[in-house]
C-alpha cells in the first residue's frame, strides 16, 4: 500500500512540476517529455484543475490526422504565495510572492537600533504587512522563508551566531522566537541569506543551468558567499560554509574586523577600508575626480568612486587595484577548494563595471596554477537588493514542491 501511495505522489510531483516550468501544455506535450500514460497525466491534471492549481486556457491546433482540437494548460501561480525576509545589518526587506517566485509587493525599511526585541519585532511587523495584502479568501500563505546574515542551523531554526549582532549572544532559537511573536500559523524556514541567494541566481539570474556555483556578495559591512555543489545549497559540517568573509588573506597588519578578527577578506574590500583610504588622500589627491566629483570623505560615495574609475581616474584606478588584488586572492582561493563553474558578484561592486571583472580575471589567471586554462566564469548579478528575499521564497517554494507530503496535502 505504501509503495502505491508513493508512486502515486511521485507521478503527482512530477506532472505539476512540469507544468509549473513548461508554461501553457498540452497533455500529449507532457507525455512526450515524461514517461507516464496520458490517462495517467489525466487523472493527475484532473485533481489538480479541481483544487485550482492547474487551470485550462484554451485549445491547441489539431494535429496533421484531425481529430479534436487538445486541451492547453497552464499552472495556476497565483493559487498560492510565499512571505520572504532579509533581515541585514540595519536594514529589514520584504517581501510577497506568487507562486512561480516572483515578487507581487515588497517592503523595504531602515533601522539603526541594535535591540533584539525591536529587531524581531521589526521582522514580525513586515510579515503582518504583507500577510494583511493576502486575498486569504482565495491565496493561501504556504510559509515563510527568512534569510539572516551569520551562522545558521538549518535544521533547528537556530542562529548559531552574526558578527553584525554580536551582542545578542550565539545560539539563538530563532524560528521559535519569530513563530512566538509573530502570532501567525505559518510554517516558518531560516537560513543564510547568502545561501539562499545563491539558489536565487541558480532558479531566476546567473546561475540558470549551473549546478555548480559560487555567488560573492559584497556589502557595506559584510562579505559572504553562497555555495551550489551539484545543484543544492551546500551547508557545510557546522553551518560554516561561505563565510568567506572572515578567511585571513592579510594575517600580519591586516585591519581589524568586526568579528574580532584581524586581516579578513571582508575587512579589505569594505566601505569602511575604502573610507579609510579617502580620509588619508583628500588632501593629497584632491584633483582626482573621486573627489572632484562630490565624494564626501565622512560618508563614503560609492558611486562617485566607480564613476570616476569607469573613466580611468589614476587615483579611483590605485584604489580599486588595491581592491582586486584582495578579491583575485580571496577568489582564486574559492576556485582552488570548490571549482565552480561560475562565480556571480552581487552587491556594492557590480558597479564597478567590466573593468574590474577583467582586472580580476587577469589576476586570477596569474595565480595558482598558470599554466591551466581555466574556464570558471566571473559575472557580476542581475539582482538588485531584491536578491535575498528572492532566494527566501524560492527556495522555500522548492522545499515545498518537493516535500513527501505535498501529494497528499496540496494547498485549498
Amino acid at each position: 500500500m505504501q509503495h502505491k501511495v508513493s508512486v502515486r505522489q511521485a507521478n503527482q510531483k512530477q506532472v505539476l512540476n512540469f507544468i509549473r516550468f513548461a508554461g501553457d501544455v498540452t497533455i500529449a506535450d507532457i507525455a512526450e517529455k515524461i514517461r507516464l500514460s496520458k490517462p495517467t497525466i489525466k487523472k493527475v491534471i484532473d485533481l489538480y484543475e479541481t483544487q485550482g492549481m492547474v487551470m485550462a486556457v484554451g485549445k491547441g491546433e489539431s494535429t496533421d490526422e484531425g481529430g479534436k482540437r487538445p486541451t492547453i494548460f497552464r499552472f495556476n501561480r497565483n493559487h498560492g504565495c510565499a512571505l520572504a525576509v532579509h533581515l541585514g545589518p540595519d536594514f529589514v526587506f520584504g517581501a510577497l510572492t506568487d507562486l512561480n517566485g516572483d515578487i507581487l509587493h515588497s517592503v523595504y525599511s531602515n533601522f539603526s537600533f541594535r535591540d533584539m526585541d525591536r529587531v524581531t519585532e521589526r521582522i514580525c511587523s513586515t510579515i503582518r504587512e504583507l500577510y494583511d495584502r493576502v486575498n486569504h479568501r482565495e491565496t493561501r500563505v504556504i510559509g515563510v522563508g527568512i534569510g539572516v546574515p551569520g551562522i545558521v542551523g538549518v535544521d533547528d531554526g537556530s542562529w548559531i551566531f552574526s558578527p553584525h549582532f554580536v551582542e545578542w549572544g550565539t545560539h539563538l532559537p530563532f524560528r521559535q522566537m519569530i513563530q512566538e511573536r509573530l502570532g501567525l500559523e505559518l510554517p516558518i524556514f531560516i537560513d543564510n541569506v547568502n545561501r539562499l541567494q545563491a539558489f536565487a541566481e541558480y532558479v531566476k539570474g546567473q546561475g540558470k543551468q549551473t549546478r555548480n556555483l559560487v555567488i560573492v556578495d559584497a556589502i557595506c559591512e559584510g562579505l559572504g558567499a553562497g555555495i551550489l555543489i551539484d545543484g543544492k545549497m551546500y551547508e557545510g559540517a557546522e553551518s560554516l560554509s561561505g563565510e568567506i568573509g572572515h578567511m585571513v588573506l592579510q594575517p600580519d597588519g591586516g585591519p581589524d574586523c568586526i568579528c574580532g578578527g584581524k586581516g579578513c577578506f571582508e575587512a579589505l574590500v569594505s566601505t569602511r577600508s575604502i573610507r579609510r583610504i579617502l580620509q588619508a588622500h583628500r588632501g593629497i589627491r584632491a584633483e582626482s575626480l573621486v573627489y572632484t566629483d562630490g565624494a564626501d570623505s565622512e560618508e563614503v560615495n560609492l558611486d562617485s568612486l566607480f564613476r570616476a574609475y569607469r573613466q580611468a581616474d589614476p587615483f579611483a584606478d590605485e584604489i580599486i587595484e588595491d581592491i582586486a588584488k584582495w578579491f583575485a586572492i580571496g577568489l582564486n582561493n574559492i576556485i582552488m577548494v570548490y571549482d565552480p563553474e561560475k562565480i556571480i558578484l552581487q552587491g556594492i561592486y557590480s558597479d564597478a563595471g567590466p573593468r574590474f571583472l577583467e582586472n580580476l580575471r587577469t589576476k586570477i589567471n596569474q595565480m595558482s596554477l598558470p599554466y591551466i586554462n581555466r574556464k570558471v566564469e566571473i559575472v557580476f548579478s542581475d539582482f538588485g537588493r531584491e536578491r535575498g528575499v528572492l532566494g527566501a521564497a524560492n527556495y522555500l517554494l522548492a522545499r515545498y514542491f518537493e516535500s513527501e507530503l505535498f501529494a497528499d496535502t496540496p494547498i485549498h
